[in-house]
């Protein structure tokens, strides 16, 4: 007996679906990890890091040039305040604001920098940090998600 089409597209969607929610982080029972990521460097101004997060963040296990680190050419551990929420989840997004202007975190023709999100990081289930992948194997301690970012210019 042939089935119709419809079903067929169906149960693919299904398993396509189920597959990609196992694998993105933030199901029930998965680790904490980098959903999205942007940051703002205004002309001479500090750098702004925003990160949210597939989960409620535990915001004692979050601190800066501890377990966040902020480093560029010149300033490996640069200090600055962090900002938590969102309107909806309150524990999810993270801003971290440098104390100095970029330029004086990053070398003059160096405009790279990353953020090191530590291992210590935990969501508030208790669940650990996700080390993210940069692209480049064995540049990254175990769990630790160590996120590039570079200054247009």
């Amino acid at each position: 007996m042939k089935r119709p089409f419809w079903i067929v597209e169906a149960l693919a969607d299904c398993v396509l679906l189920i597959f990609l929610s196992g694998c993105g982080g933030g199901g029930a029972g998965s680790n904490l990890a980098v959903k999205s990521k942007d940051f703002t460097a205004p002309s001479q101004g500090p750098i702004q890091i925003t990160v949210i997060f597939t989960k409620s963040v535990d915001r004692n296990s979050v601190v800066t040039g501890t377990s966040l680190i902020l480093a560029g050419a010149t300033d490996k551990n640069a200090s600055g305040q962090l900002t938590w929420g969102t309107a909806t989840v309150p524990d999810d997004k993270l801003t971290f604001t440098s104390a100095k202007p970029w330029p004086q975190i990053l070398s003059g023709t160096d405009r790279g920098f990353t953020l090191t999100l530590k291992s210590t990081i935990k969501a508030t289930d208790n669940s650990p940090m996700e080390q993210c992948k940069t692209g480049k194997p064995g540049t990254e301690q175990p769990g630790d998600c160590i996120l590039l970012f570079s200054i247009p210019g």
